[in-house]
């Protein structure tokens, strides 16, 4: 566990009460930003927050703004901005996740943001995942679960990122290896989302896939 200093916890809770005023004075003490990876577990978000991930949960752009143009590194600002992106597209915020983006060098890797894609597609956000689809995301990147933006689509039920990925390009036919017949049809059967059943399967070749989703949807295979 790294041993974080007083410095580093107070440039949080400035940006957790949102005193702008505090923020700008540690900011101009030159403390070392670029090495800032403070976090701090947040009940109402579930999960821990570093100080950009923070002020990205309380959705204040100024404060992002702030941050961000202190950390002088191109590649540790566009670490951050990755992890930051992730808590956006979790809460669904739009301006937050294309202010973010528009924040990213012109290095930036389109594999790293391809894994924000999970997260948004769990988010819920059409806008988001067109986004990432308009920065040129690899569509049918394997997670490390063995899912692709396809199947977590098809998993969470959501018919209209099924379809809006599947129009960007996504591979139907692509099966988690660790889960036989567990491709995007499999998956929308085995979670009962009919409409979704109906929109893949005539996309769908594999044949051992089709009869296991189709048993399993008409209620022949119980889960």
């Amino acid at each position: 566990m790294e041993n974080f200093t007083t410095e580093q916890s107070q440039l949080y809770e400035a940006v957790k009460n949102r005193n702008l005023q505090r923020i700008q004075t540690i900011i101009e003490q030159e403390c070392n930003l670029q090495k800032w990876a403070y976090e701090v577990y947040d009940d109402q978000f579930d999960g821990f927050l570093n100080t950009v991930q923070k002020a990205v949960h309380l959705r204040d752009k100024r404060i992002i703004g702030i941050l961000l143009q202190a950390i002088s590194n191109p590649k540790i600002r566009d670490e951050y901005i990755f992890m930051s992106l992730d808590v956006a597209a979790i809460l669904g915020e739009v301006d937050i996740f294309q202010h973010l983006v528009n924040s990213l060098s012109s290095n930036f890797s389109k594999r790293d943001l391809s894994y924000v894609l999970n997260h948004a597609i769990w988010g819920g956000s059409e806008k988001i995942v067109s986004i990432l689809i308009d920065l040129g995301i690899h569509i049918n990147i394997i997670f490390e679960w063995g899912e692709t933006p396809l199947m977590a689509a098809s998993r969470k039920g959501d018919i209209d990122l099924v379809k809006l990925i599947v129009e960007a390009g996504a591979n139907v036919n692509i099966i988690n290896e660790e889960s036989p017949f567990t491709g995007a049809l499999g998956l929308a059967a085995i979670n009962g989302h009919q409409d979704i059943y109906d929109y893949l399967c005539p996309l769908v070749s594999n044949e051992e896939e089709q009869e296991f989703a189709y048993n399993t949807i008409s209620g022949i295979i119980k889960e």
